[in-house]
């Protein structure tokens, strides 16, 4: 994973903010299996993934990204987390996301 954590600009309610991209690479000698993705926490929402390149499986030594926005429901501190559930000893990965609606 190119990245343990999102920290977004703080960003007006009801705005969203440009995306961000995270890499998913399989650097083993096995197909890489990907079971789902979940949001957990108290925002979930206010992170949208505007993309997802990664499908079902991840081909050894191959990458994929995930595109992920901000977009404050409300103001203050805002986070999530992402959790990427695979095949891997690592799983679940996951990625803190965070932000601020003004």
């Amino acid at each position: 994973m190119s990245s343990s954590s999102l920290t977004f600009a703080a960003r007006d309610i009801g705005t969203t903010s440009i995306p961000q991209t995270v890499t998913l690479t399989n650097s083993g000698d096995a197909i890489l299996t990907i079971s789902g993705e979940t949001f957990s926490g108290a925002n979930v929402g206010d992170f949208p993934i505007e993309a997802n390149s990664c499908g079902s499986s991840l081909a050894a030594g191959a990458n994929c990204t995930l595109t992920i926005s901000f977009d404050p429901t409300a103001s203050g501190a805002r986070s999530a987390t992402l959790q990427i559930m695979t095949n891997a000893a690592s799983s679940p990965d996951n990625i803190q996301l965070m932000g601020t609606g003004n």
